[in-house]
């Protein structure tokens, strides 16, 4: 093998050529993911808004199953009383605020090790859902708000929340 067949990173061409449609794909399916994620998130929305409407009684244990991730490491309504917690505010609170409320609906909140990281890691993820969003107001301070209209992206503005600076998940 002579020093053209390799590349500056001392691999082989074939190596870096590989790596390269490695490196294409995963981007493609990482892509994939954050659109899957996203329309997840809408079916998740959808389905609590029919509950709103129709109760319970509407959504069969076979939805419930598969809108549910594996539960055995997640403690069981965490995730569920956050969506209510901002569901039912006007405008967006920070997670302080929601631990607070969701320590009179949900007491089992308290034996978490650092039940406000907890509170942060689902509102991450509600974001990441496309079911919440953050912002950051003029103190410097995250809060999260429930997002129920589609068509504002983030719906900031009808909560008086000026448009500072709005974090990805």
């Amino acid at each position: 093998m002579t020093s053209g067949d390799q590349l500056e990173s001392g691999a082989p061409d074939n190596v870096n050529a590989l790596l390269t449609r490695i490196r294409a794909e995963l981007e493609e399916l990482v892509q994939q993911r954050d659109q899957i994620v996203r329309k997840i998130g809408t079916i998740h929305r959808t389905v609590a808004g029919l509950v709103a409407l129709y109760g319970d009684s509407v959504v069969d244990k076979e939805l419930l199953r598969l809108l549910s991730p594996d539960r055995s490491q997640r403690r069981p309504g965490l995730t569920r009383e956050c969506r209510q917690v901002l569901m039912s505010c006007d405008n967006p609170i920070t997670a302080r605020e929601v631990l607070r409320e969701l320590q009179q609906k949900l007491p089992s909140v308290r034996n978490h090790k650092d039940p406000l990281a907890s509170v942060i890691v689902v509102l991450g993820r509600l974001v990441q859902y496309g079911e919440a969003y953050k912002v950051q107001d003029e103190t410097g301070q995250h809060r999260w708000g429930w997002a129920s209209d589609e068509t504002e992206d983030p719906p900031r503005a009808r909560h008086g929340v000026p448009p500072l600076q709005v974090f990805p998940a």
